[in-house]
């Protein structure tokens, strides 16, 4: 009983000092058999359970055996995204990747392309300095050589966008908008919308950093 008085007192004040709390937090897979919760915050399904949120958090973890994955919130507000984007030193990223069940997280349909429409909406850097951004700088930055670059000598990682499709695309509809073709060590991969899933899968390598 200390424990969860304690736990809750910690989830309070951390929520005040982040502005972040459960209504934040998005279920995104717990496992089989419950389904039911998927793509509900953790307030909502305190809510339908008429329960609290901290005990409808620790009761999705139990189901989840603790293995559950979630999507968080407000980590990313235009106003945060159009503030790096005029800071030089922020290169772009995302930490997304296609998970086989549940729901997917939203940055792995349109994360670089909000970027590219950013900049040719005039809403953040030029697009030759987003582009570098996205390439070239990053590979710099952690010293990957022989990337990043489009010139003789370096892997063929292309990526070819349409700058009206961009300029007009809609964020946020769970899926990408603008993206024409990618290349990944000189293989199509992605054309007009169709994916070679033995392409993606055999094309890419790990690369060591130093």
């Amino acid at each position: 009983m200390f424990t969860k008085l304690k736990l809750s007192v910690i989830v309070r004040v951390a929520s005040k000092l982040l502005g972040f709390g459960f209504q934040d937090i998005r279920i995104a897979y717990l496992g089989p058999g419950h389904e039911k919760y998927e793509g509900k915050t953790v307030h909502e399904v305190a809510r339908e359970e008429k329960t609290s949120d901290l005990k409808a958090y620790l009761k999705l973890c139990e189901l989840s055996d603790f293995k559950g994955r979630v999507n968080m919130g407000p980590y990313s507000t235009p106003e945060i995204i159009h503030e790096f984007e005029h800071n030089e030193h922020c290169l772009y990223m995302t930490d997304a990747w296609v998970e086989e069940h549940g729901v997917q997280n939203p940055a792995i349909y349109d994360c670089y392309p909000k970027f590219l429409r950013d900049a040719l909406l005039g809403m953040g850097d030029t697009l030759p300095r987003t582009v570098h951004r996205m390439t070239g700088a990053a590979a710099d930055r952690f010293r990957i050589k022989d990337r990043g670059y489009l010139r003789a000598g370096c892997f063929a990682d292309l990526t070819v966008f349409d700058e009206d499709a961009l300029r007009n695309g809609v964020p946020d509809q769970e899926k990408s908008f603008g993206i024409e073709k990618v290349f990944v060590n000189g293989r199509l991969v992605l054309d007009d919308g169709k994916l070679d899933e033995t392409a993606l899968k055999t094309s890419g390598r790990a690369i060591r950093i130093s």
